[in-house]
C-alpha cells in the first residue's frame, strides 16, 4: 500500500488521475509511481447543511456553481466537489464505507471530471483492437450487461458507468470492476454467491475484472447510443452530424466531426425490464459482428 508519509493518505489511480484519499478504495488500482501530477484529494470534513453560499442551480439535494457542486444524499452523506481537485465527505450517522465509496466513484467523480473540462458520457467502454468503443444510454438500459457480455467474449473493459474522454479523444480508464443487479447476473449465469455487494442493503454485486481491465487510456473510435423500440428487428444506423450534436448538446473538441456514432435500437417489445440481460444476450452476436465490421474500417 502506498501512503503519503505526511498526511497518511492512500494513493490510487482513477481516470488517469492520482487520487490521494483518507478513505481506502479497494476498487481502485494503487498508484505505484506515486506521481504528484493531477492530484485529487478526498477527505473527511464539514459540509454545510444549507449548501453553497451562491449557486447557479439549486435543489433540495443538489446545488452547483462555477467552481463547486454540493450533494446531499439522504441518510448517507453530504459531499462538496470543488475545482476539479477535491471531494469533501461529511457522513451522516454511522453510514458504512462501502456506501460512501459507491457515491464517490459515481456521482462525485462525474461532477469532478466535468469541473476538469473532461467530456463525460453515461456509458460503458470496451477495448476493440487498439481503440475504445463506448455504449451510451441512461440508467437501466443495460450498459453493465453489455460490459459483462463483452467480458465473456474476451474483450477488455475500460469503464462500466462513466465514459471520460480527454481533449485528444482518448478514453480514460476508470476502475477494474463491473456492477450487476442480481437478476441480471442470474440471466448471464454469473454466480453472485461468491461476489460482494456494492453496498449493504442493495441487491447489486461487484464483478472484478482482474486482467481484463484496460488500465491505459486509448483512442475513442466509435460510440453506440442504446435505445429500444417495439419492432422485432435490431436496428443499427449511423448518426448524422446534426443528430450527433443533438444528442451531445454541443460539439466537444471535435468529437462530432471525428468520431463515428451509431444508434443501436433493440426489439424490447417481447421482453420485460427484468429480462433485459436475456434480450441483450439474444442480440449480442449481431451487435458484436457490427462492432467488428466497423472497427475493421478504422484499421483496428
Amino acid at each position: 500500500m502506498i501512503f503519503d508519509g505526511a498526511l497518511y493518505m492512500y494513493k490510487f489511480r482513477i481516470f488517469n488521475l492520482l487520487l490521494s484519499s483518507e478513505l481506502y478504495f479497494p476498487e481502485l488500482l494503487v498508484d505505484l509511481a506515486n506521481n504528484k501530477a493531477s492530484l485529487i484529494n478526498v477527505k473527511y470534513g464539514s459540509v454545510s447543511i444549507e449548501g453553497l453560499d451562491f449557486s447557479e442551480q439549486r435543489g433540495v439535494f443538489f446545488q452547483k456553481n462555477k467552481n463547486s457542486v454540493w450533494l446531499n444524499i439522504d441518510k448517507i452523506a453530504r459531499f462538496l466537489i470543488s475545482n476539479g481537485q477535491e471531494i469533501i465527505i461529511d457522513p451522516i450517522g454511522d453510514v458504512d464505507e462501502e456506501t460512501l465509496r459507491s457515491f464517490i466513484l459515481t456521482c462525485c467523480f462525474k461532477y469532478l471530471l466535468i469541473q476538469r473540462n473532461i467530456l463525460t458520457l453515461q456509458g460503458c467502454v470496451i477495448q476493440a483492437g487498439e481503440g475504445a468503443v463506448a455504449f451510451v444510454a441512461p440508467s437501466g438500459f443495460g450498459k453493465s450487461v453489455l460490459s459483462a457480455l463483452f467480458l465473456k467474449n474476451k474483450y477488455k473493459i475500460l469503464s462500466d458507468e462513466i465514459c471520460a474522454i480527454d481533449d485528444n479523444l482518448d478514453v480514460l480508464p476508470a476502475y477494474p470492476e463491473i456492477t450487476l443487479w442480481k437478476s441480471m447476473a442470474q440471466q448471464l449465469n454469473i454466480d453472485t454467491s461468491v461476489l460482494k455487494v456494492v453496498r449493504p442493503g442493495l441487491n447489486k454485486f461487484i464483478l472484478p475484472l482482474g486482467g481484463a481491465f484496460q488500465e491505459n487510456k486509448i483512442p475513442l473510435k466509435l460510440i453506440y447510443f442504446l435505445d429500444y423500440h417495439k419492432k422485432e428487428q435490431l436496428n443499427i444506423r449511423i448518426l448524422s452530424c446534426h443528430e450527433k450534436q443533438d444528442i451531445l448538446k454541443q460539439n466537444h473538441g471535435g468529437i462530432v466531426r471525428d468520431i463515428e456514432m451509431v444508434k443501436l435500437t433493440c426489439p424490447r417489445w417481447k421482453y420485460g425490464g427484468h429480462e433485459l440481460a436475456a434480450l441483450l444476450s439474444s442480440e449480442f452476436h449481431a451487435i458484436n459482428q457490427d462492432l467488428k465490421r466497423r472497427m475493421s474500417h478504422h484499421g483496428t
